[in-house]
């Protein structure tokens, strides 16, 4: 694979997925907000770990 496949590759991915990830970008910010103030400890993690599943899944 020459290296403008595979940029072409990255580029179509990420014209699939952008609603998606810009969702998730939103939730790890509230998430992140949330877990700085001690309102829900946990939630950075799971929304992180959700972003990370779906970029395994999906990507690979």
């Amino acid at each position: 694979m020459d290296e403008q496949a595979f940029w072409n590759v990255i580029a179509q991915y990420n014209r699939n997925t952008i609603i998606i990830q810009v969702i998730l970008l939103i939730l790890t910010v509230i998430a992140l907000s949330l877990s700085y103030t001690n309102k829900v400890a946990c939630l950075a993690k799971l929304v992180l770990g959700i972003a990370n599943l779906f970029i395994g899944i999906m990507f690979f």
